[in-house]
């Protein structure tokens, strides 16, 4: 998998995720557990800058704000698996 996003199950996937640096934008994590606002994920979700690279997902319509919403809200309440 690119840049070490490998997620063939659950655990795997949340070891990857939470609390692990970016490898585009390091030191930013990719989650950061209980600060969605210094989430990596919800800048490529939210936006289309050249910081954040191509808005996930890639080559798809965007995710519903509903949707990017929940995310960080389980973001701010400490990622827990």
């Amino acid at each position: 998998a690119p840049s070490g996003l490998a997620m063939p199950n659950a655990g795997t996937a949340f070891g990857n995720l939470v609390d692990v640096e970016s490898s585009r934008v390091g030191p930013k994590l990719r989650v950061a557990s209980g600060d969605s606002a210094s989430s990596y994920i919800i800048e490529k979700l939210s936006s289309d800058t050249p910081e954040a690279g191509d808005r996930m997902p890639k080559d798809r319509d965007p995710l519903a704000q509903a949707d990017i919403d929940t995310i960080a809200a389980w973001i701010d309440d400490g990622a827990n698996p």
